[in-house]
Formats: C-alpha cells, structure tokens, sequence
C-alpha cells in the first residue's frame, strides 16, 4: 500500500504542479550535497517520514493505513512563499485517489530549513490517512 500511496500522491504533485520539479528526497539540501545533483528550480522533493498502520481489524489485519512526508520546497531568487501557499491550499484536506480507495491529506506545518546563495529552502510535513 505504501508504494501506492507514494506513486499516488507523487503523481498528483506533479499534474497539479507541472512547472516544478517533483522527485524523491536524496539529501540535497544537507550540508554537503550528494555528488552529481544539478539541481533545477522551483522543486518539490518527497522524503517519506513514516509508514504505519492506522488502524487494525479485530484479526490485526490493516484497514486503515498512514503515511507521513516531508516535502522539501526550494526556489531560488524568491521567498517561496507562492509556491508553499499554492501547495497547501491544494493539498490541505484533499482526498487523494489510491487506487479504488481515498486518503485523506492533512498539511501539520511548513518550517523554514535553509538558504544557501540565492535558494531558500522551506519544509512541508504532511499526513495521509
């Protein structure tokens, strides 16, 4: 279920969102970046927090599930506060085809993480349920 949810809500960032980048989280904006990144922006790069089961069947079998992200949004010569609304607003309280099935998303906060040159870097934690 979770590579469902993943390639689910992966796709949806990148329909609703197609003149930013949307890939997964390999550490770019650690303190020295992954050799080889040619980074391209606007982006939106997905890390995957937590997956757990949200709620169990009298059998312990899964019925409900949760997914936790991070997604790392960096735009370069700007605040990126356009963008973070835009996706909030889409996001916030969507739910999100998986499959035959619908999750909810829940935006929890949006964090400031770095600026390096003229790239400010601001995180998204979200919940899908």
């Amino acid at each position: 279920m979770l590579k469902n949810i993943y390639n689910s809500f992966k796709l949806f960032l990148s329909d609703t969102f197609p003149d930013i980048k949307i890939e997964e989280y390999r550490g770019e904006f650690k303190d020295k970046f992954p050799a080889g990144w040619n980074p391209s922006f606007p982006c939106c790069l997905i890390k995957l927090g937590e997956y757990s089961p949200a709620v169990r069947s009298a059998s312990r079998e899964i019925i409900k599930h949760r997914a936790d992200f991070t997604l790392y949004i960096g735009e370069k010569n700007s605040l990126g506060f356009d963008i973070i609304q835009d996706i909030i607003d889409e996001l916030n309280g969507l739910n999100l085809p998986v499959g035959e099935d619908y999750f909810s998303i829940e935006v929890n906060s949006v964090k400031f993480l770095t600026g390096v040159n003229a790239v400010r870097v601001h995180t998204i934690e979200v919940s899908i349920t």
